[in-house]
């Protein structure tokens, strides 16, 4: 291949390049922080400047939970909804929403909102990076077979290298890079006990060198104990294959591990391997995803919002900063002539509303009032043009911040509400295009991974499956069946014919007014279906509802509707026996287990009891209803 990697010096000579035209556009990234932060938030990291005009706290304040408020949500389907495993036993269509469900668990269960958090603030200062992999699920690192599951974790954008070449920051692009990578730091012993890595090579690395590297508070001159910690690198290399795996196996590319030190003169001499190139098992895109809000022309680094106002808000700064100054400044006093000396002492004590006698005949000739300093007329209004200059470029207009001055027209805020709209949305959408590769990389995972298993809950119980297993050769617990089943996923499924949307709703936070409306329209909704939905069956009424509630964002539509009984219901009232039908029909007084779900699934008959009887009697006020 064309790429060198014949040697450890060869790697070595791409990383630093990688690192010098990284560094060039995060050179100023600390003072955007430090102003960020002013200086009463760390005696020892002060801004280079008095922070009279703090543009980024006001910025992010009312942006960053714009972006992102909770944990998201996402809604996954397959192409070929109706096919079936090779052993009739699942359909893809019922697979895909399984693998929704688990992956909405997670999302919940690990608190996915709170790991995107320091993403979303990395987003607006310079660019955001999260790799995605897979960790044991706690509580069951005791077990046999220890349970996977996916993980994001945040790369510093001080830690993240790639391709120096490169024009676009996504490696399945044309011109995206050649390879990608981050700086690590983990614990010597750990390396030795871990039987992928080479132990002669790692015996004979020093521990506790160039840490100042990986840690800034160490650059910064702040003590930390030394933990015999060795500092390295993982670079991924997507043209690069080794041998036996295979893509269609969930292989991309392999993964280089080397160590190299950091002397004055830049990296060192003598860089080395710390194990072999490992198979990296990841999507073709890889693992790292990075965040970006703004694309300059032939650059893979994103310009993020802060950094494109910075000079604008720095001369705005400097503006308030010398107005403020100059308003310290000002003195207002009183001035005497010599010869009236006893009144200026009257004058000075007495108090308002005091009667005094002065010997002046006319104290008004006498006394004078004199103001000195202040900030003038000409530098407070350059200090409004800049701000109002600084907004029009941040899009921080009175209506996103919340506020309405003056008397507007409704034409005038219609128009206002609209473009400060348009900027949002913009803001909001580059952030999440990133967050949906991201849980693509999470449905990688959990499709391919052997040791990926989730448990599916209430919901998935209503589906017919409380557990669902991802690798060559699945497993799900059909509660029909009586235990688990296999299937023979990987030769009839695709991860590719998977198609997974980040739910925007779910990320968002909505007004309590406004969440009271969507109930009440919610309510008002399933009033006015509840009369064609029984019969109605050959439509599909779970995915239409459940696209209805999350507009509305009002939870899951199986919270609302038992979809199960509704089948029932479409049966006892002469319908067709599974919503979607099976593949050949309906099976006559058969009810489709999984209710109003969808296509393809097996069937089972009605249990009798009371629940039963409930049904039978409301199909007979319903055909009732209908005769009348």
């Amino acid at each position: 291949m064309a790429l060198k990697m014949n040697s450890a010096s060869d790697l070595r000579d791409e990383i630093r390049a990688a690192t010098d035209l990284r560094s060039k556009h995060l050179e100023n990234v600390d003072r955007l922080v430090r102003r960020y932060t002013t200086s009463w938030y760390r005696s020892d990291r002060q801004p280079d400047t008095p922070t009279a005009h703090n543009h980024a706290y006001e910025l992010m304040s009312v942006l960053l939970f714009a972006v992102l408020y909770d944990n998201p949500q996402v809604d996954i389907s397959s192409d070929n909804p109706h096919e079936w495993d090779a052993n009739g036993v699942l359909t893809a269509g019922q697979y895909s929403e399984a693998l929704q469900m688990g992956l909405n668990r997670w999302s919940k269960k690990q608190m996915i909102g709170n790991a995107l958090f320091d993403v979303a603030v990395d987003y607006f200062f310079a660019w955001s990076i999260v790799m995605t992999t897979t960790e044991d699920q706690p509580g069951y690192q005791s077990a046999d077979i220890i349970r996977q599951w996916p993980r994001f974790h945040r790369i510093p954008a001080e830690h993240f290298v790639m391709d120096a070449s490169a024009m676009t920051w996504d490696p399945v692009d044309a011109n995206g890079p050649r390879w990608n990578g981050h700086m690590w730091k983990a614990d010597k012993e750990d390396l030795l006990a871990d039987p992928t890595y080479d132990k002669e090579a790692v015996k004979s690395l020093s521990v506790d060198t160039d840490l100042e590297k990986y840690d800034v508070e160490r650059e910064g001159g702040l003590h930390i104990p030394k933990r015999g910690e060795i500092v390295g690198w993982d670079i991924w290399v997507p043209e690069y294959q080794i041998d036996g795996f295979y893509p269609e196996d969930g292989y991309h590319g392999a993964i280089f591990t080397l160590a190299v030190g950091h002397g004055e003169g830049g990296m060192s001499k003598n860089p080395q391997w710390l194990r072999k190139p490992q198979p990296a098992f990841t999507p073709r895109w890889g693992p790292y995803t990075m965040f970006g809000y703004q694309k300059p022309r032939n650059s893979a680094f994103p310009l993020s919002a802060l950094v494109a106002t910075a000079e604008k808000a720095e001369e705005l700064n400097a503006h308030e900063v010398a107005a403020a100054e100059d308003a310290r400044a000002y003195k207002k006093f009183a001035a005497v002539s010599a010869r009236n000396a006893p009144d200026a002492e009257k004058i000075k004590m007495v108090r308002n509303g005091e009667a005094i006698v002065v010997d002046a005949e006319d104290l008004r000739q006498s006394v004078a009032q004199i103001e000195l300093g202040g900030a003038s007329r000409t530098q407070l209004e350059w200090v409004e043009r800049t701000r109002d200059a600084l907004n029009r470029q941040s899009g921080m207009s009175d209506a996103l911040r919340g506020e309405v001055t003056g008397d507007p027209t409704a034409t005038e805020i219609a128009e206002s509400s609209r473009g400060s709209t348009i900027r949002l949305n913009g803001l909001q959408r580059r952030f999440r295009m990133p967050i949906q590769r991201c849980y693509e990389s999470a449905l990688f995972f959990m499709f391919h991974g052997d040791d990926h298993k989730m448990a599916l809950g209430q919901e998935g119980m209503k589906l017919g499956m409380t557990e669902i297993h991802g690798g060559r050769y699945g497993q799900v617990y059909i509660k029909s069946k009586g235990g688990w089943v296999e299937y023979d996923g990987r030769d009839h499924w695709r991860y590719d014919d998977l198609t997974l949307t980040v739910e925007p709703w779910s990320m968002e936070h909505t007004d309590q007014n406004v969440l009271q409306r969507n109930v009440m329209k919610a309510v008002d909704v399933m009033l006015k279906m509840n009369q064609q939905m029984p019969t109605s069956p050959w439509m599909r009424w779970k995915k239409p509802m459940q696209k209805m509630w999350d507009v509305f964002n009002v939870g899951s539509a199986d919270e609302w509707i038992d979809f199960e009984v509704l089948s029932q219901v479409q049966e006892m009232t002469g319908g067709v026996a599974g919503v979607s039908g099976t593949p050949g029909g309906g099976q006559g007084s058969q009810v489709n287990q999984h209710g109003a779900y969808g296509a393809g699934e097996q069937n089972r008959s009605v249990s009798s009891g009371s629940a039963l009887a409930s049904v039978r009697e409301n199909a007979s006020m319903m055909g009732a209803a209908q005769k009348v």
